[in-house]
């Protein structure tokens, strides 16, 4: 085989690998959506909230890096905001490094200075599928009022 035929062949399974990718995305973000929608929250995929950076110090996993956050359903209630999000972090120090991805849930208060840290940040468990975590985050909160 030639270095060009090779070169092409590695773009085309490149590229199918990212066609693939995409669309398993776009499904994830579809039902993670709806779900939203249906539960009275607000549904974004990019963390606009800036959630990450006000979460970086108070983080509830020791040791947890280069944190990102994605996905984020949030409505306003008595008191405050509330937001569920997907956490992508990173365990391990030196060695045996992971990337993990959860749900989790935070609230604060409606008066919050913008640099305000949530106090309590609950993440969803770590041996359950995401989109349940957030069935289960979104779910025990009561129907949105109107």
């Amino acid at each position: 085989m030639t270095p060009l035929a090779f070169l092409g062949l590695m773009m085309m399974l490149c590229g199918g690998a990212w066609v693939i990718w995409a669309k398993l995305r776009a499904r994830h973000v579809r039902a993670l959506r709806a779900l939203a929608t249906q539960r009275g929250f607000r549904y974004v995929e990019q963390d606009v909230l800036g959630i990450a950076r006000r979460l970086a110090e108070g983080f509830p996993v020791v040791g947890a890096a280069d944190l990102v956050v994605s996905d984020v359903a949030y409505r306003q209630e008595e008191g405050g905001y509330r937001y569920v999000f997907t956490a992508h972090y990173t365990l391990g120090v030196v060695r045996l490094k992971r990337r993990v991805r959860r749900a989790a849930m935070c609230t604060e208060p409606c008066d919050a200075p913008p640099q305000h840290c949530p106090e309590r940040v609950e993440l969803g468990p770590g041996d359950v599928p995401l989109r349940e975590q957030y069935a289960r985050f979104l779910g025990a909160v009561s129907a949105h009022p109107e």
